[in-house]
């Protein structure tokens, strides 16, 4: 599984790459939301996390640019967010978002699913 983690936070980051298994994900890193779009242009993740700390664009803005994107279709899209969501199941339809975690993270229970998805 490719998997796109789109945050500032290091020590999100840093758990996400030491805890998923190469063999079975590829997690790329990015701090900044305009690089991390680029790169997600080139080549088609299985899931992109984006979390409301990013450099350089708004996280809503980028998973609206990202999910509005057919080529997107198939992607699960996560949203990392510590700003309460007043109604999360209307904003995850709006924003075609699959799941979102709320913070802080317990980075188990993300390592979990995300194993639980290969």
């Amino acid at each position: 599984m490719k998997i796109y983690c789109v945050t500032n936070d290091p020590f999100l980051s840093q758990e996400l790459a030491m805890q998923l298994s190469p063999s079975e994900h590829t997690v790329e890193l990015f701090s900044d939301g305009l690089a991390a779009l680029e790169n997600i242009n080139d080549s088609l993740p299985d899931l992109i996390m984006i979390d409301t700390e990013c450099d350089n664009i708004n996280s809503i803005v980028l998973i609206n640019l990202v999910s509005r994107d057919s080529k997107f279709n198939n992607t699960e899209i996560h949203y990392i967010t510590s700003k309460s969501v007043r109604d999360p199941e209307d904003f995850k339809k709006q924003n075609h978002v699959n799941r979102i975690w709320p913070k802080p993270v317990n980075i188990s229970e993300i390592i979990n699913y995300l194993s639980s998805q290969s």
